[in-house]
């Protein structure tokens, strides 16, 4: 999991075996913050922009997604992960980060 920090948000890129081992991807329980771009799958889970479009468009039914998180990204402590950053924002996230 490598998380990419900017001023206006977090970007979460995933490896394929994370996708497989938190996702959900191809199943009914998919994460609605699961998204595929130029730069591979990706949770946008702390990217608040786009949280917020996905948050409304699922609250709206539009998406077959039902999962909102994972208990990995849903517990990742924010604040550390802020401190690990470096100076182009980038995190590799490891355990540390993760709240118990």
């Amino acid at each position: 999991m490598k998380l990419i920090i900017g001023d206006f948000s977090t970007q979460i890129q995933l490896d394929p075996n994370e996708v497989t081992l938190h996702c959900g991807l191809g199943t009914n329980n998919c994460c609605i913050f699961f998204t595929i771009g130029a730069n591979g799958p990706s949770c946008e889970r702390w990217n608040s922009g786009m949280a917020s479009f996905i948050l409304d468009r699922y609250e709206r039914g539009e998406m077959d997604a039902t999962r909102k998180g994972c208990a990995t990204v849903n517990n990742l402590d924010i604040q550390e992960a802020f401190k690990s950053a470096d100076e182009n924002g980038v995190v590799f996230a490891f355990p540390d980060l993760f709240k118990e």
